[in-house]
């Protein structure tokens, strides 16, 4: 367990990044500044969980334009949501792309949480895109369908 306030060195050590990182992040407005200011300055448990997450979402190759957009909209809560949701993720964040509005078929969702998009490569040129919580709610229909795609492309 963390504790709730962080001194920049403290923050940069946990979140493992350099504090340098930590500013460039709040001069790109990916985090919210300092509470306080001068010596008395200091970060939150939301500043940590939001580099952990902008980190998580570098992984993808995104850019940090994409990032802003993606976090700027989330509260605390929606961080923690986000993080804790993709913590036990399989697939490799480099073949997951991420996007901020629910899809019309996932509309049961109750998460303010970006919906994560895992990306397979069929062939040559053809990738198949899904909403990563597809693999744990069908991963009977998923896996039929990748290897039937798969099958068609490699035989048509």
């Amino acid at each position: 367990m963390h504790k709730k306030e962080y001194r920049i060195g403290e923050l940069a050590e946990l979140a493992e990044v350099t504090r340098r990182t930590i500013h460039y992040y709040i001069h790109k407005e990916l985090l919210p500044p300092a509470k306080g200011a001068g010596v008395n300055s200091y970060y939150t448990a939301d500043h940590l969980n939001r580099i952990k997450l902008i980190r998580k979402l570098q992984e993808s190759y995104l850019p940090l334009a994409e990032i802003r957009k993606i976090i700027a909209p989330l509260s605390p809560k929606g961080v923690l949501e986000y993080l804790e949701q993709h913590r036990e993720n399989v697939q490799p964040l480099a073949s997951m792309v991420l996007v901020q509005e629910p899809a019309l078929e996932m509309s049961y969702r109750t998460s303010s949480a970006p919906i994560l998009y895992e990306r397979v490569e069929l062939g040559e040129n053809i990738e198949l895109h899904f909403p990563g919580e597809l693999r744990e709610i069908k991963p009977e229909l998923l896996r039929s369908l990748i290897e039937n795609c798969r099958r068609i492309i490699d035989h048509g």
